[in-house]
């Protein structure tokens, strides 16, 4: 307890000072100049595309926990509770840790954790695939700039160490039996075969897996043009690549649990990534803003969703021993 206060007390602290940073150095008049000539089409026409990517990733968490199981209404107000959570509840649980709460009144607790982190790890692959698309238009221009300064057998030098110390650990991992055993036993735990989550051996369990990760790529798409609306919306005319890697990295940037929610973070990775677009550093805190207002207005919908939900429980799963 007293090391969790103590890692709380730091990354809200850190959160201070990114803000600060962002707020003294942000040029508010040219903000206040961007917005005053943003287009409201292009905002109006951000925010339902990320209304339509909650409401796929909503469908996609129902079709991993089953749909006979739940009801959409709950999963619904499950998944507000959580998107909320992310934003406005001071604790360590998080937005993903709510979710296994509520859906485990229909399901074993095991299983609604698989439900979850399966779901999670689909939403983020689905985001990440855009990188290949994103290299077809370039590579972001800070990772050109960089590779402008290391040679070829630097490059080949380190990807050989990586390729090596992987190989070589799960070699080392593979030839210990106990440690073989323990990777095969959490498998299993995190693959349960029965009740309440899509069982691995059923014939459907690829094609489910496949679907859902078909509906990670359109929320993630929406995304892309969400980004693509907002830097029109501020009369930004760039490469399209842009906001592939504004989603790619901002994505990636809130997983770094430094600050609450990757407040400031994600803010600094706008900025610096439309730096190298040549977009002036109004504009692109300008465009951070505004998809940091979505994130908390959606989250404040989702806080007023899960209000309404009487929290019954439609059927409460067991964790009997896998087989």
């Amino acid at each position: 307890m007293h090391r969790t206060y103590w890692l709380r007390v730091i990354q809200i602290s850190l959160t201070l000072m990114l803000i600060g940073w962002l707020v003294t150095r942000a040029d508010w008049v040219g903000i206040r100049a961007a917005i005053h000539d943003v287009r409201w089409i292009w905002l109006s026409s951000a925010t339902l595309l990320v209304l339509i990517s909650h409401l796929i990733n909503i469908v996609r968490w129902r079709l991993l926990v089953l749909p006979d199981l739940v009801s959409f209404g709950s999963i619904l107000s499950y998944y507000s509770a959580g998107i909320f959570s992310n934003n406005f509840l001071p604790t360590g649980i998080g937005g993903d840790g709510v979710r296994i709460v509520l859906i485990r009144r229909h399901i074993g607790v095991r299983r609604a954790v698989w439900t979850v982190a399966a779901d999670r790890a689909l939403g983020l692959l689905g985001l990440i695939s855009f990188g290949l698309p994103g290299l077809w238009f370039g590579p972001p221009p800070m990772v050109s700039e960089l590779a402008r300064n290391v040679t070829a057998n630097q490059l080949a030098g380190v990807i050989g160490v990586v390729l090596l110390g992987a190989v070589g650990l799960i070699a080392l991992c593979w030839r210990a039996p106990s440690m073989r055993e323990r990777a095969v036993a959490v498998v299993r735990r995190l693959l349960p075969a029965s009740d309440g989550a899509v069982d691995p051996s059923a014939p459907n369990w690829t094609r489910t897996i496949l679907g859902c990760y078909g509906l990670s790529i359109l929320s993630a798409l929406c995304l892309v043009l969400t980004h693509s609306c907002a830097l029109l919306a501020f009369d930004l005319h760039i490469s399209a690549g842009a906001a592939i890697w504004l989603v790619v990295l901002g994505s990636l940037s809130m997983l770094v649990p430094i600050t609450v929610n990757g407040l400031g973070v994600m803010e600094s990775v706008y900025v610096v990534v439309l730096g190298y677009y040549w977009v002036l550093a109004p504009s692109a805190l300008s465009v951070a803003l505004f998809i940091r207002v979505l994130m908390i207005a959606f989250s404040l919908l989702g806080g007023l969703l899960s209000l309404g939900q009487n929290w019954r429980t439609d059927k409460v799963g067991s964790d009997a021993p896998l087989p």
